[in-house]
């Protein structure tokens, strides 16, 4: 009689009055609930609703400043560099870049990828994040496709409130024959409110960085000598494309296990609601 007494004090749902929708979302019972995650589980995964964001960063600026360094002391690698800022340069390639020289870029960024955290736990890095890159400037495009390309790489770091400073930075490079080339944008806030976590982010304030900067720079590999440019970014714009991870035209049949769950749901509902019928019947 106890254990009418419970029963009498349970909220009784009418499964005649659920539609299965309700049945799969709500739950009839403790053991619908250790399934129904699952069930929603298998039809996520089915209906491929997973999707990662694509960004373009379209960025244009001006040539700050170049400082080169020439190789005093080389053996199988320089070992002390003579450093000299200068007006202008043609050490790429005989391509000559000066100061207040007009730059514009593109980078792509994929957001879905897997990230390595610092041993601090402030900074999170994308490794092959960045899908393309380049830079165009004084005639020069980069990466160079007459060069030896067959060592590429790229990263995107986000650094959320190390020592109260935020940084995104985005960085390509690759190993030619001769040259040995990179370029960054690195994007300071110094009061750390620009992230709230180490994702890569949707959308970005621009105006929220204090510095917008670009690192462009070339190794000769014969002699060890370097070109370092430091250049300022006027202007930046960051726009998402969200893509489908499965596109809705190749999502074929569910899985065989969301075909078992849910017919198992189905079967188990009948047969919770005869169980609640006879239970009402024999309470009153």
């Amino acid at each position: 009689m106890e254990s009418g007494k419970n029963i009498a004090r349970m909220k009784v749902i009418n499964i005649e009055d659920c539609t299965l929708v309700t049945i799969i979302c709500l739950g009839i019972s403790n053991k619908l609930a250790n399934i129904q995650f699952y069930l929603v589980d298998s039809l996520t995964r089915a209906r491929g609703w997973n999707t990662a964001a694509i960004i373009n960063v379209n960025f244009e600026g001006t040539i700050d400043r170049l400082l080169e360094a020439e190789c005093t002391e080389y053996t199988s690698s320089c070992n002390d560099w003579d450093f000299e800022y200068v007006s202008s340069s043609n050490f790429y390639n005989n391509n000559l870049i000066s100061t207040n020289d007009i730059f514009s870029g593109l980078a792509v960024i994929d957001t879905s990828g897997d990230y390595t955290l610092s041993s601090d736990g402030y900074q999170a890095i994308y490794s092959d994040a960045t899908q393309s890159a380049n830079i165009n400037v004084s005639g020069l495009s980069f990466p160079n496709a007459t060069e030896d390309t067959s060592s590429i790489g790229d990263s995107v770091s986000i650094v959320d409130n190390r020592s109260g400073r935020d940084l995104l930075n985005v960085s390509t490079w690759f190993s030619g024959t001769d040259y040995f080339a990179s370029f960054g944008l690195y994007l300071h806030d110094t009061d750390g409110s620009v992230f709230s976590d180490l994702s890569i982010p949707a959308a970005l304030d621009f105006s929220m960085f204090e510095a917008l900067n670009l690192s462009l720079n070339f190794v000769h590999r014969p002699t060890g000598d370097q070109l370092h440019i430091d250049a300022d970014i006027t202007n930046i714009s960051y726009e998402e494309q969200t893509t489908s991870s499965v596109e809705p035209s190749s999502v074929g049949e569910p899985p065989l296990l969301f075909h078992i769950l849910f017919f198992g749901l189905i079967i188990f509902a009948l047969k919770e609601k005869s169980i609640l019928t006879n239970r009402r019947k024999a309470i009153t």
